[in-house]
């Protein structure tokens, strides 16, 4: 009160509680202020929320529909590969592609069948199921008309003799303006497809090349 004994006298309980009413209308206000702030953002968020769910559904929609188209431009090379390769595949000719049941792609054997076959294969089996998909994307998403590249690493590891046979013939045929980079571990491997290679080859000068790795690595330690 500052000393002051009149201020101090006007202070009538009256007046007090008029200052609290005053002090509790300004915090109501106050907190009715912030409540509309906070409500205001929420619905912010939730038109947001609302927003991104279409987007993320258009989204998946358009990612679905892509698939399905590279589905259908993949399924005959595919099939084509597989049935080449897979001369002994106890299931049939070739694999089919598909997304069926809206799940991602799956391989089977026949359109009667929902169990993947990579669950019915051998190891062997399943490299040649990857380097067939592999082989159907290389040449139907050519990344351009000049540049006809494929490196592969170690297909045929875990191939029988059939298979073998059969990409080799594959390669040879499908692919006969690609510059390929094959590694395989195996010497014998290495040799007979160059011998394949070169056994059916239209001109005389050897298209092959055997590079042992080892060997270039010793003679660089010497250097």
């Amino acid at each position: 009160f500052a000393s002051n004994e009149k201020t101090f006298e006007d202070c009538t309980i009256e007046r007090i509680s008029q200052k609290r009413e005053y002090i509790i209308t300004q915090f109501e206000l106050q907190s009715l202020t912030m409540f509309n702030l906070i409500e205001n953002r929420l619905q912010m968020i939730e038109r947001t929320i609302t927003y991104l769910k279409q987007r993320v559904g258009e989204l998946n929609s358009n990612i679905k529909s892509y698939q399905e188209q590279m589905i259908q431009k993949l399924k005959l090379p595919f099939y084509m590969y597989t049935a080449k390769i897979l001369q002994n595949y106890q299931q049939g000719m070739g694999v089919l592609l598909t997304t069926q049941n809206n799940a991602n792609i799956r391989f089977i054997a026949n359109s009667n069948s929902d169990q993947d076959v990579m669950y019915q294969l051998s190891s062997g089996q399943i490299a040649v199921i990857s380097f067939a998909f592999t082989l159907a994307l290389n040449t139907t998403f050519k990344i351009s008309k000049e540049f006809k590249f494929l490196s592969i690493d170690d297909p045929i590891q875990d191939m029988d003799s059939m298979n073998v046979y059969a990409l080799i013939d594959l390669i040879r045929h499908s692919l006969p303006e690609y510059q390929i980079l094959m590694s395989t571990h195996n010497d014998t491997s290495a040799m007979f497809i160059k011998y394949k290679f070169e056994l059916f080859s239209d001109s005389g000068i050897s298209n092959v090349e055997l590079k042992n790795i080892r060997n270039m690595l010793l003679e660089h330690d010497d250097l």
